[in-house]
């Protein structure tokens, strides 16, 4: 019996429900989400195996200067230019800004997970990039909204920086896999002797190696039209290495995906990177008031980059001030 017109069927069924129902389309799109991230992590990792022969941050992103090829890049530098030369000459802090944003060497995991944007019609329009491209270990805090924050972290994923993650995302096959050549660090949030001993060891290797590391403080996706309470991993790791904490927020999603409702569609994702927030001098007592001040800025930022200041009840407030 042939089995092909039945899967034409099939297939023609199928297209047809997703150009009808919303909720179809939906799961088509997350099905193929989550088809490309094991596609492309299981070629990423053999990528990452030929090329680093194993478990480095440098999988994750280049460093500076190099291209993905491993060769030096060429930059174009406006003080090239003669005095003399009738071009006006841009602003200085719009020149380094953009001169970073376009000297980024992707890594190999950046680079393919970056590519996802395109498959999906989303655009992310970031400021304050140039916060994160500074050549020194910090702390950078996000906000998780769903399993589309991985495109966002890879779209502005500075060098050096290790991310940290639960467990049990070890075990998912080649996307377990590739995170751990990338350099992510997993928790076992269930063991928090373990978690703490792996957290002081951090510490340390972020000052060693000039690591930055990122970290959801949320601890859990949330798409409430709000953040979640912080938990305090990452201030008291920012408090025991004595480095900055960097906070980014991500405007929200709900415009084009929301889970409730089952739309998926495409859209742009505001960035804005904070301010970075000293932790010179502090101890564990003062990790409480850095969390609040932490939170305010984000929850303030957040509100104002998704256009809803006054959503839940809440009002926008001091904080932080957003980098130019």
């Amino acid at each position: 019996m042939e089995l092909w017109p039945w899967l034409t069927a099939a297939l023609l069924l199928l297209l047809l429900l997703v150009q009808l129902s919303r909720t179809a389309r939906f799961y088509a799109k997350i099905s193929l989400y989550c088809a490309l991230c094991l596609s492309v992590s299981a070629v990423a990792s053999v990528v990452c195996l030929l090329r680093h022969g194993g478990r480095t941050v440098e999988n994750m992103r280049q460093g500076p200067g190099r291209g993905p090829g491993g060769s030096p890049r060429r930059r174009f530098r406006f003080a090239n230019f003669p005095l003399s030369s009738p071009l006006p000459a841009p602003p200085a802090a719009a020149v380094r800004a953009e001169s970073v944003a376009r000297r980024r060497p992707p890594g190999i995991i950046s680079w393919f997970v970056r590519s996802f944007k395109y498959v999906y019609g989303l655009r992310f329009d970031v400021k304050g990039r140039e916060k994160l491209e500074v050549d020194r270990p910090c702390v950078i805090i996000s906000n998780h909204q769903s399993i589309l924050d991985m495109m966002g972290l890879m779209e502005i994923l500075p060098r050096r920086c290790v991310q940290i993650a639960k467990r049990e995302l070890m075990f998912l096959g080649p996307v377990g896999l590739v995170m751990y050549l990338g350099g992510v660090f997993f928790i076992n949030r269930q063991r928090s002797s373990t978690a703490l001993t792996m957290m002081a060891d951090l510490g340390e290797r972020m000052v060693q190696e000039n690591l930055k590391v990122w970290i959801y403080p949320e601890g859990t996706r949330n798409d409430n039209g709000d953040l979640l309470p912080f938990k305090k991993g990452a201030f008291h790791l920012a408090v025991q290495a004595q480095v900055p904490v960097v906070p980014v927020v991500y405007s929200s999603f709900s415009s084009f995906y929301n889970l409730k409702t089952k739309l998926f569609t495409s859209g742009t994702v505001k960035v804005q990177v904070l301010d970075a927030v000293p932790t010179s001098g502090l101890t564990v007592a003062d990790v409480p008031k850095l969390v609040d001040t932490c939170h305010h800025a984000m929850r303030s930022t957040f509100f104002h980059l998704s256009r809803t200041p006054q959503e839940n009840g809440v009002a926008e407030g001091p904080g932080v001030q957003p980098a130019q």
